[in-house]
Order: structure tokens, then sequence, then C-alpha cells
């Protein structure tokens, strides 16, 4: 039985880049990258070789179980550029829990939590230029797992594939500020039950949310706050979870989010916002049961100091108002300031993007940076947390690849240069750079990357080199291809005949 192992990743790089987007200006998860990750598994076999491959459509027989029967799971997760050019992910280990546990709930097959990571930041670092070079854009990354079984028989599917695949995307907020939302409430829906898979990141939980959410917006509000129970405990809003930060009944101050019971989901920014309030220590802390009434009562006192949710797209988003029975509720979080929030959107986005990365002060440095190198096998810095209430709130780190120097008494082939010189002319800049790519990035040698950057360098100096690929020994025959591919390109261009490009590529590579 095959077992996942990176190190069996077989990488198959796009010959075609698509344009990258600014990410400000598309809508959530509508543009992807230019690769993907998939992974078979069947229980004959196990787990197949992961292979990363150029971004396409997935070929799924039409009696999949994921297709009839929801038989699937996903996770959610963002990939962050900071102010040094160094690209993180925030504690990416607790997605991989997540869909672990999911996977099992779902009788989909387990898998090496690791391994798989091991293999999404390979992803990543294949499409490190995606990320965007912004401080308000990141890269979503969206693990999926989901049941390819080929027939209509309802039980545990025989095959499955993990895909992996990135988007690009600006911020949840269109300015500045904390925009508070709306949210309209109706017991009869239900998004989760005890015994059901409401702490599972599964997609029919979120289908079956679709409704709700029209019914929301047709009566003025932005998103559900999910009841449960006949004494109407609050339970998450729309696809977050939720906070109340208040003076609870034994006159307390107080950030209380519903406990963990099976029917909320454990999101890994709700665990790191209890992480810092509890390394904070200034209020009351707890995971205790919310209900309405307790909510009303609090507003008709002015207990209520402010209300927000917390998920991956937006870090917090404060409430405004609650729809319930007709009336309307108005949450005084925006009078209040926001401040609480606002003080945590600060917080978990310095982790997430640090200014400095020297500075690992801050909360006794348990929730700082990670600031020292870990000496991977792979070349990354991973700073785990390590449990609940005093864990490490640390990203994971992914260096750029640095640019290797030539050996002493080497040089890049003039001829070289000079083609990639004449190549350059009389193009916009980015079709010449897309041919000098194409000529000369797919050959994946060291010695080749050296010439084409300084090919680049000389045609076209705003170029940035090509991402390296996966390197092969450096031979004469690379060599002569790549001289012979570069300056058949160029004879073409110049020349306008095939016939006549192939005697110039003839005699230049006979002088050369």
């Amino acid at each position: 039985m095959g077992t996942l192992k990176a190190k069996d990743l077989i990488i198959t790089p796009a010959t075609i880049l698509k344009e990258k987007p600014d990410p400000n200006s598309v809508g959530f998860g509508t543009v992807f990258t230019d690769h993907m990750l998939t992974i078979e598994w069947s229980s004959e076999f196990g787990w197949e070789k992961p292979h990363i491959k150029p971004f396409q459509n997935l070929s799924l027989h039409p009696a999949s179980s994921a297709l009839h029967y929801a038989v699937e799971l996903f996770e959610g997760m963002k990939a962050f550029r900071d102010v040094d050019n160094k690209i993180r992910l925030f504690r990416p280990h607790l997605n991989m829990d997540r869909m672990h546990r999911s996977a099992l709930r779902a009788t989909l097959p387990g898998f090496d939590k690791e391994e798989l990571m091991e293999c999404i930041l390979q992803l990543v670092k294949l499409d490190q230029e995606w990320v965007p070079y912004s401080t308000s854009a990141s890269l979503y990354i969206r693990p999926t797992l989901i049941g390819t079984e080929p027939s209509l028989g309802v039980k545990k599917p025989t095959k499955a594939m993990i895909f992996v695949i990135l988007s690009p995307v600006g911020s949840y907020f269109s300015k500045e500020t904390l925009n508070p939302v709306s949210l309209w409430t109706n017991p009869k829906f239900v998004r989760a039950w005890k015994g059901g898979t409401g702490d599972c990141k599964m997609g029919g939980n979120y289908g079956s949310s679709l409704f709700a959410q029209c019914e929301a917006v047709e009566n003025g509000c932005q998103q559900v706050l999910w009841l449960h129970g006949e004494d109407n405990q609050i339970t998450e809003v729309g696809t977050m979870n939720l906070f109340l930060y208040w003076i609870n009944e034994d006159g307390e101050e107080e950030l209380a989010t519903p406990p963990l019971d099976g029917i909320i989901l454990p999101g890994v920014t709700r665990q790191s916002i209890l992480d810092l309030a509890r390394k904070w220590g200034e209020f009351k802390v707890s995971e205790r049961y919310l209900t309405m009434g307790d909510l009303t009562t609090a507003l008709e006192q002015n207990r209520v100091k402010e209300m927000f949710g917390s998920g991956t797209a937006c870090i917090v988003c404060p409430v405004s108002d609650i729809l319930y029975k007709g009336e309307t509720l108005h949450i005084p979080s925006v009078e209040n300031g926001t401040k609480l929030a606002t003080r945590i959107l600060d917080k978990l986005t310095d982790i997430q993007r640090p200014s400095d990365e020297n500075s690992c002060t801050g909360g006794g440095g348990s929730l700082s940076p990670a600031c020292s190198q870990s000496g991977s096998p792979q070349g990354w810095e991973v700073t785990q947390p390590s449990g609940e209430g005093d864990a490490p709130i640390t990203p994971l780190l992914l260096p750029l690849p640095q640019r290797k120097t030539r050996p002493a008494g080497q040089s890049p082939s003039k001829a070289c240069l000079c083609l990639g010189l004449a190549l350059g002319l009389g193009q916009p800049t980015s079709k010449a750079c897309l041919r000098l790519r194409l000529a000369l990035g797919s050959w994946g040698a060291e010695g080749i990357n050296e010439i084409s950057s300084a090919a680049l360098a000389v045609a076209l100096p705003g170029c940035p080199p090509p991402n390296p690929p996966q390197t092969r020994p450096v031979s004469v025959g690379s060599r002569a291809a790549c001289i012979l591919r570069i300056t058949s390109l160029w004879a073409f261009k110049r020349f306008g005949s095939f016939s006549f490009s192939f005697r110039v590529t003839q005699s230049f590579v006979f002088l050369w």
C-alpha cells in the first residue's frame, strides 16, 4: 500500500504562464494560479505519487460519490508576503489537523499531515510570484479531499483524490476601517446539530446554508446568525465563529465564544484569538454557551461592548445589528470604537506579516514571529503551536530561493547574450520575457538558468529571471539544445522563414 510521501513529488511546470491580476480588483476565488497539486488514492494501492501540474479541469466519473452524496471536505488558509519579501503561512498545521479529522468523519482516507503540508509548500514555492506584493492581499490556499468512488452505492469510497488550488485574494474590507455587518436570524433554520458534522469543514454544511443566506439578504441583512436548541443558543455568524465582548452576569469584563461541542467549527482564527486574549490576561476569556435571551438582556442593561465574527477571510468582522423576531437589536460595536476587534486584527496581522522580523518581543516572545532558522531538510522555518492556552502564534516562513553565484572563471555565452538582446528588440517587454522563458526555462540545469538570467539582464533589464525548475546535470547536449532553441527563435523572427532559420541555426551551432 502506497503512503503519501513528499519525496515522491512529481513537478510538471506550466509552459505558458498566466498574467497576474490586481488581487484587489477581482472577486474572491475567481482567479487561480498556474499550477495545482493532485494526489490519487485507492483502497487497493493506497496513495499514488503527488503531482504538481499546470492548472486544469478535473476528470471525474459521473457516478463519483462526491458529486452525489457530498463525500468531500476542504480547508482554507493563506500565504502572506511581508515587507522583507518573505512568504509566510499562518499556523497551517492546525488546518492539517482539522482536515485529517474531517477526513476520518467523512470515511475518506487518512494521510500523513506533515507530508501533505510539504507538498503544499512546494506548490506555493512554485507559484510564489502569485503571492501578492501587497500588505492588504494574500494567496488563498484551498486543499480539498473528495470521494471519487465510481458507483451509485451509498458506501465508503474505494477511490479518492486530494487536490490543492491557489487563488490571489484582496482585502476583505474595502477600506482601512472595519465595516460592520448586519445579521438576520430565524430559529427554524439550523446550521448544525449534536452528532452531526458541524465541527468538520465539509461542503454539505455550506451548501445547505445558502437558502437561509438568501433569506437574510431579502430581509436587508448581510449574514445569518445561526441558532440552536429550544433556548436559541448563539452558535456561528455566516461562515465565521462568533465572539461577544461584554460585562457578564457577574459584572466581569469577558470575551466569550461558544464551546467546541460538535456544533462549532474549530476555527484557526478562533483559537488564535483565544490564545492572544488569554496571554494578555486583561479580562476573562470563556468558552461558554450564549443564548439570545442572554444577549437581549445584556443589551437592555447596556452591558454589551462588541460582537464580532472571526475567520480566515476577514480575521475579524464586527456586528452592528441583529434582526430577530421582527425586531432590530442594535449592537454598539461601532459606538465603542471596535477597540478589541481592531486590536486583535492589528496583532494577528502583525504576526502574519511582521514589519520587523528581528523583533521577537511581544507577549513574552511566545506570540511573536519566528526568528530562528530551523534547519529542516526542506529548508523551511517551522515554529509549531504547542497546544492551547500558552500556544505560540507563529507563522511558517518560506524564504525565497537565493540566486546562485557563478563559479570563478565561467561566464555566460556572449553569443547567447547577443541573441537575447536581438530577441528582445522591437517587442513589448512581457512578450519578450515570455519567449525567453519558454526558450530557456524548461531545461532546468543550473548552467542554463545562469545563461538565461544573463540574457534577460542584457535584453530586458526590467524582466525578472525565470523561476528555477527542477534541475538536472548540465551536459554539452543540453547547452547546445539551449543555444539551438534561442537561435531558431531569433532567426525565424529576423528572417520569417523556417527553412532559412534552420540553416542559420546549423551554421551558428557549427561555429559555436
